[in-house]
């Protein structure tokens, strides 16, 4: 899995599973640069999100931990280690986004799950919920509102602007077998097995 990272150079992060994570600057003087690589065993990782200070990946079903990334001055990085590794009680988690000082989590029929980012290790504590779901599969943020997709096809907006605190904007029943969903110009895109449908917005 591939993430790039906010920074003023193209740096991509490779979950690569039982090899760690590898982090990379793209584009390097025509070519792909390894920059550091953070050594650690991500069996049954399969979700990564980065932001401007960490680094953060759902490890097996019921597991995320905490990394920090790293600023890229004169192409210099600080050691990596593991920040922390906290365990989450969830029946199943299948994506994990992150902004600045939260992480966001789909956590199958538990709903979406809000946990805010600690500046040091045992700091990320839970901060929100909401439940009222089905299984969601899916989630994605744009602004102060969060997408989220579960199975069967419905698509609820939710307000985060307190992300301690999420609450329904508006559900959509679209009977769609998708199995994600993607946020572009007002509207959401569904797509799996079945193919491509959009969602209409406005």
């Amino acid at each position: 899995m591939l993430r790039s990272g906010p920074v003023n150079v193209k740096v991509s992060y490779l979950l690569a599973d039982r090899d760690g994570i590898l982090i990379s600057l793209v584009g390097y003087v025509g070519a792909t640069k390894t920059l550091r690589s953070l050594n650690m065993d991500l069996s049954g990782a399969h979700s990564l999100a980065v932001n401007s200070k960490y680094v953060t990946a759902i490890k097996g079903s019921g597991t995320f931990f905490v990394s920090p990334t790293f600023p890229i001055i004169t192409f210099n990085l600080v050691s990596p280690y593991t920040m922390e590794v906290k365990d989450v009680s969830a029946d199943n988690m299948h994506r994990l986004i992150a902004d600045e000082n939260y992480i966001y989590l789909a956590g199958g029929t538990q709903g979406v799950h809000v946990y805010r980012l600690g500046s040091k290790a045992d700091a990320t504590t839970h901060a929100g919920a909401y439940t009222d779901t089905g299984d969601v599969i899916d989630i994605q943020k744009v602004g102060n509102q969060l997408y989220s997709l579960e199975l069967g096809g419905i698509v609820r907006i939710l307000d985060v602007t307190v992300p301690s605190s999420p609450k329904l904007v508006k559900r959509y029943d679209t009977n769609l077998e998708a199995t994600r969903l993607l946020y572009q110009g007002g509207n959401l895109y569904l797509y799996g097995d079945g193919g491509i449908a959009v969602v209409k917005l406005q």
